[in-house]
């Protein structure tokens, strides 16, 4: 059985499941076959972001001039929202997926946003 995914690239979302890593001279590209049983690859870069529940971000664009914090709490609430977007908004599964009681995500999520909005 293949993994589900969701790929982030490019401003879009994509679902599916992972068919395979491939690793060449131009980089690693993932193949995914989507839910509408098309396939589709991926070139990993700093744009494009693949998350299950076996593996976090594939790949973060790295921070310049910012603070490990800032860094940090970013990556967590993108996390987080890719998370609760790849179960149809469903945040009690979500939770679940990130093995972390709902109060306790509710609470992870006001914290970045504070910090990321001052």
């Amino acid at each position: 059985m293949r993994e589900k995914v969701l790929v982030q690239a490019n401003g879009d979302s994509t679902k599916g499941e992972l068919v395979e890593f491939i690793s060449g001279l131009g980089g690693v590209a993932a193949i995914i076959l989507t839910e509408k049983g098309e396939y589709k690859s991926f070139i990993l870069s700093p744009d494009v972001k693949i998350f299950n529940n076996k593996f976090k971000n594939e790949s973060a664009a790295m921070p310049v001039g910012k603070s490990l914090k800032r860094f940090m709490a970013e990556q967590e609430d993108s996390y987080i929202e890719s998370t609760i977007e790849f179960h149809d908004g469903d945040k009690n599964e979500a939770s679940r997926t990130l093995k972390i009681s709902t109060a306790t995500m509710y609470r992870k999520i006001k914290e970045n946003r504070k910090l990321l909005n001052s």
